[in-house]
């Protein structure tokens, strides 16, 4: 999915980067085809970063009072030092040896790109990726239920995203009480004067098999998807835009379909996936917006009265 919903409808270059199991013998060579067939696109690059102990990322992040700071806050941030669930420091450290990758790609063309999208490879698309020329370059776009899981971001801002985790080293990164690691990405733009802007989620992670944070056990549990109730959600907006039922809207955090405060609180524009009443082909006017009862976790989709302006 992440080929046909996000490498080919922004014809976008491909860099990937893997971290090998232990034990896992392929090779790079194998990876490129691996991948080049998944994404119907031949990579750039592929580089495989293994995963350090957590030894090495305590000896890295000693350098200042980054886990005392941050464990004083609560949260999982800090993942997986102390028992933490996730991998969220192992993630970040992935996502500088990404940008690294475009930095070499860039200077061997002799020419910077004007976007970068960073995307997790599980992440199940569900709909195409919104076009580039919807998105305001003043802005780090995220989707809203996952600010670490994909972003896109005008070349400038690379650095201040995918760089998150020196800006943990340097002992400089904001600590919020019980912060994880969807949140980490719009507080750390904030203090370095970027903001994050959203929009409705269109992709959902797949499920594992590694002891992930996911919906795994009970009657609700799915074999695709980590959150079976998100899922649902995801597919009927990505559906209404895939039929043109939905269109993307210019709104703000409020409108989203989820309700997640720490992107409402910001203040920043979001595309939002809306219904124009007067038609597919209008270009502004009263819409229906979707939005999710906050009353209910796993309610329907109803709809408010809302003025937009077409994206």
């Amino acid at each position: 999915s992440l080929g046909r919903h996000v490498v080919s409808p922004l014809q976008a270059e491909v860099f990937g980067l893997f971290s090998r199991p232990t034990g896992d013998n392929i090779t790079v060579a194998a990876a490129h085809e691996v991948l080049a067939e998944a994404l119907q696109k031949r990579p750039a690059a592929v580089v495989f970063l293994p995963d350090v102990r957590p030894g090495i990322l305590e000896a890295e992040l000693s350098g200042s009072d980054t886990i005392p700071f941050h464990q004083a806050f609560g949260g999982w941030l800090l993942g997986p030092l102390g028992g933490l669930p996730g991998t969220s420091l192992l993630a970040m450290r992935k996502q500088a040896a990404a940008l690294d990758m475009v930095e070499r790609q860039e200077a061997e063309r002799d020419s910077r790109f004007e976007w970068v999208v960073c995307a997790r490879l599980d992440l199940v698309w569900m709909s195409p990726h919104p076009p580039l020329q919807l998105l305001d370059p003043g802005y780090v776009k995220v989707m809203a239920q996952g600010g670490d899981w994909h972003a896109t971001m005008p070349r400038r801002f690379a650095h201040a995203y995918l760089r998150r985790y020196a800006l943990l080293r340097s002992g400089k990164a904001p600590g919020l009480m019980g912060q994880g690691p969807s949140q980490f990405p719009a507080y750390s733009l904030a203090v370095q004067g970027i903001s994050a802007a959203t929009f409705d989620n269109i992709a959902t992670l797949a499920t594992c098999r590694w002891g992930c944070f996911s919906q795994v056990r009970g009657a609700a549990a799915s074999k695709l998807v980590r959150w079976r109730h998100e899922a649902f959600r995801t597919a009927w907006l990505a559906a209404g835009l895939r039929s043109g039922q939905l269109q993307w809207v210019r709104g703000l955090g409020k409108d989203l379909c989820e309700n997640l405060p720490h992107y409402r609180t910001l203040h920043t524009p979001s595309l939002v996936a809306a219904q124009l009443l007067a038609g597919a082909n209008a270009t502004g006017g009263p819409a229906l917006l979707a939005q999710r009862d906050p009353s209910r976790f796993d309610s329907r989709l109803p709809t408010n009265n809302l003025h937009v302006k077409f994206a």
